[in-house]
Parts: structure tokens; C-alpha cells; sequence
């Protein structure tokens, strides 16, 4: 027979869970569409989310097989990253764009190049091995969606490289999601 400190503990975790499990898999999916989270409870979500060079990918989780795209250097490349926010898109925004990641090390940790959006600071861009000659980024919002429009233009070939998206709000809550082999500079 159960003791009651048993129940009692089954009850608070599942009152915890179940409204959490329920929030998370409504509302976007009611339309149909794809879309993966980024934020904890559904707030922010990049909506069918990527487009490199005019190559569109629905990133569906984590991690993301893609087919690769790949450019010349002194060849404008433009990505943009199309994002969904409960909140509002006014809303403070911070979206990391992680590349140069290829070989056996492919983690955030093992990119030294990368792009730093942060709602209402100056564009931070890491590039040490000098890939970019010009960087530039581009906001627009419509109601709830805002889009990242990003413009690269590359001096250096790169291997074929994933992409990492970190995104978080001001409450912290982060996702990272990895575009695996996206693109290659050549």
C-alpha cells in the first residue's frame, strides 16, 4: 500500500508535468505547421525557420540533416532565420549564429566564428580566421514573427560547415539547433 508522502509527491510532479506537455503541443500545430521550439512553453519558435541562398529548411528538432549549400567567396550570402514569439516580436532577442564547424569537432564550444544578434546592441561578429569581409543584419516584424535577415560576404573558402542557431529570451531559456553540414564557402 502507498503512503501518502508517495502520493502526495506523484500528484505535485504530474501537476508540474501534464500542463507543461499540454502547452507545449498545441496552438502551432493546430495550423499544420512545422515548427521547432526554442523557448520553454512555446514562446519563441523558429517557424519553418531557415533559408540559405533562397534554400528553405524546416528545422524539425535539434539536429538537422540538409541538403548543403555552397557558395563563392566574394559572393553575397544571405541567411535568414524566420522566428515566432507568443510574446510579441518587440520582444528582446538574442540569436547566436555559430559556423565553421566541420571535422570531428562540431559542438558551440568548438566554433571560434560567429555572429551575435542581441536586440538593440550593435551586431558582434567573432571571425579570426577572417572568413567575412562584411557582415550586415537586418530585422523586420509582422505581428508575432520577426525575421533575421542576415548578408555575408565571405573572403575565405570554409569546408563544408554546420550551422548552430543558439537563441534565448530574457528569461534565459535557450535552445541550440544544429543545421548539420549547411554550407560550404569555396
Amino acid at each position: 500500500m502507498m503512503n501518502y508522502k508517495t502520493i502526495y509527491m506523484f500528484l505535485a510532479i504530474s501537476m508540474l508535468l501534464i500542463p507543461t506537455y499540454i502547452y507545449q503541443n498545441s496552438e502551432a500545430t493546430s495550423k499544420g505547421a512545422v515548427v521547432f521550439t526554442i523557448r520553454g512553453y512555446e514562446n519563441l519558435k523558429i517557424q519553418n525557420g531557415l533559408t540559405i541562398q533562397g534554400n528553405n529548411y524546416t528545422l524539425t528538432g535539434p539536429i538537422n540533416n540538409v541538403k548543403t549549400t555552397t557558395v563563392t567567396t566574394f559572393e553575397q550570402v544571405n541567411i535568414k532565420l524566420h522566428m515566432w514569439d507568443k510574446l510579441g516580436a518587440n520582444q528582446k532577442k538574442h540569436v547566436t549564429l555559430y559556423m565553421n564547424l566541420n571535422g570531428a569537432s562540431r559542438e558551440i564550444k568548438d566554433s571560434d566564428t560567429y555572429i551575435i544578434f542581441d536586440s538593440g546592441e550593435p551586431l558582434q561578429i567573432v571571425d579570426p580566421h577572417k572568413h567575412f569581409v562584411e557582415t550586415t543584419i537586418s530585422t523586420s516584424n509582422n505581428g508575432n514573427y520577426i525575421t533575421l535577415n542576415y548578408d555575408i560576404v565571405f573572403v575565405k573558402s570554409m569546408q563544408k560547415s554546420d550551422l548552430i542557431i543558439s537563441a534565448w529570451d530574457q528569461s534565459r531559456y535557450v535552445e541550440n539547433t544544429k543545421v548539420v553540414n549547411a554550407l560550404q564557402v569555396r
